[in-house]
C-alpha cells in the first residue's frame, strides 16, 4: 500500500563517517525530494542539533528506520562506529544496503557487509538502483520517476568534494590523527570552566539552602522570634533567589550541550582511526588518557554534588507559591544537567576504551 501523501511514515538511516558526508548529503536531498518528502532521511551532520543528546538521538533513529544506507570505502568499513550501526540495524531486521564508493568494491567489503546486496556509487545505473530498492523496502509501489542522470552528476561531484575533503583512503599519510587528538584535547579543556562554574552556582546555592531551611524552621519551631507573615516574606524571597538560580542554571545548561557536539565529533575521529601513526601521536594519545581521567573525575564529584542539591530541594520547607513554583523549575533544570553529565561520562569513557584498545594492540 503506498503511503499517505504529507505524512512521513518511512525513515533512512545513512551510517557515515566524517568524510562521507559530501555523499551522505546529496543522497539525503535527492532520497527526500524523490519521494515528495514520504520520506525521511537521517544524516547525523544535518539533523542532530546543539543541545541534544546525541548518542541516545542515534539509537532512537536507528530504532525507528525503515533502511539503513552504509557508505562504504576501504576507511569507513574498519571504523568501530560503521559496524556498530550496520550490527544494530541487522539485529532490528532493518534492511541493510552497502553503498560501495572511492575504490571500494562489493567483493571487497567485510563481514558482515559482504551478506548484504550492496551498490556502488561510481556506477552509470546507481542512482536507479537505488531508488528501486528503497521503493520495494519502503512499500512504494515503483521508483519514483526522477531526473536520474542529473542525481548521477551531483553524486559524482560530491565523491569529487569527498576526496578534496580529505579522502576515505586508509594509508594513514594524511590521517590527521595527531590534529584530531590536539583539537580534541582543547575541546575538552574548554570545559573547565564551564564545570567550574557549575560546581560554585551548584556550592552556592546549596549553602543558600540549607540557611534558608534553618531559618524557616527555627522561625516555625519558635526558637526564634518571628510571626507567619515574617516566615512567607522569608520564604518569598527566597524564592525568588532559587528562581534566578535556576534561570542562571538554564543558561549555563544551554552551554554545556552547545559544548558537547563539538566534543563528540572531534571524539568520532579519535574512536574511528584504527591506530596512531607517529611517535608524537602515542604521546598525544598517552596525555589525553590523563586529561579525560582527571576531567571525568570533576565531573563525577560534579554530578554527586547536583543530585545531592537536587534532593535537598525536597527538604524545604513547602510553605509559599514562589518556593513551589521554583523548586519546580530548578529541578527540571538539574535533572536535565544530570543528563547532560552522564552523556559527557559515557562519550569519555568510549573514547578512554579505544586509547586503551589501541594501546594494547601496539605492546602485542
Amino acid at each position: 500500500m503506498p503511503l499517505k501523501r504529507g505524512r512521513m511514515l518511512a525513515q533512512v538511516f545513512i551510517s557515515h563517517i566524517s568524510e562521507e558526508v559530501p555523499l551522505a548529503t546529496i543522497l539525503k536531498t535527492w532520497v527526500e525530494s524523490a519521494f515528495l518528502d514520504q520520506v525521511r532521511v537521517f544524516v547525523s551532520c544535518h539533523d542532530i542539533i546543539s543541545g541534544e543528546q546525541w548518542f541516545q538521538r542515534l539509537e532512537d533513529e536507528l530504532s525507528n528506520a525503515s533502511v539503513l544506507l552504509v557508505l562504504c570505502s576501504s576507511k569507513s568499513v574498519s571504523m568501530p562506529w560503521i559496524n556498530f550501526e550496520t550490527g544494530a540495524g541487522h539485529i532490528k531486521g532493518i534492511p541493510v544496503i552497502p553503498v560501495c564508493h572511492s575504490g571500494m568494491d562489493i567483493e571487497m567489503l567485510p563481514k558482515p557487509l559482504v551478506f548484504f546486496q550492496g551498490l556502488v556509487a561510481e556506477d552509470k545505473e546507481f542512482p536507479l538502483r537505488l531508488m528501486k530498492s528503497l521503493a520495494a523496502h519502503l512499500g512504494f509501489p515503483r521508483e519514483p520517476r526522477i531526473p536520474y542522470e542529473e542525481m548521477a552528476t551531483d553524486v559524482q561531484h560530491s565523491l569529487i568534494a569527498l576526496q578534496e575533503r580529505g579522502g576515505t583512503s586508509d594509508s594513514g599519510e594524511d590521517s590527521g590523527y595527531l590534529d584530531h587528538l590536539v583539537q580534541l584535547t582543547e575541546r575538552i579543556g574548554s570545559l573547565t570552566g564551564l564545570l567550574t562554574s557549575l560546581g560554585t552556582e551548584t556550592n552556592a546555592m546549596a549553602a543558600d539552602m540549607k540557611t534558608f531551611t534553618n531559618q524557616a524552621s527555627a522561625a516555625m519551631s519558635g526558637q526564634t522570634q518571628g510571626t507567619p507573615r515574617y516566615v512567607l516574606n522569608l520564604a518569598k524571597k527566597f524564592g525568588k533567589k532559587l528562581n534566578g538560580y535556576a534561570i542562571q542554571l538554564e543558561a549555563l545548561n544551554q552551554e554545556y550541550e552547545s559544548v558537547l557536539p563539538d566534543i563528540g565529533e572531534s571524539a568520532q575521529y579519535v574512536i574511528e582511526f584504527q591506530s596512531p601513526q607517529e611517535p608524537a601521536d602515542w604521546e598525544s594519545a598517552d596525555e589525553l588518557s590523563i586529561t579525560l581521567d582527571e576531567v571525568e573525575a570533576n565531573i563525577s564529584l560534579l554530578k554527586d554534588n547536583v543530585v545531592f542539591a537536587r534532593d535537598a530541594l525536597n527538604q524545604l520547607p513547602n510553605i509559599q507559591s514562589d518556593i513551589r513554583k521554583a523548586n519546580r523549575h530548578i529541578t527540571k533544570q538539574y535533572d536535565r544537567l544530570i543528563g547532560n553529565l552522564d552523556d559527557n561520562i559515557e562519550l569519555f569513557r568510549r573514547i578512554k576504551a579505544t586509547l586503551e584498545l589501541l594501546k594494547n594492540r601496539r605492546v602485542s
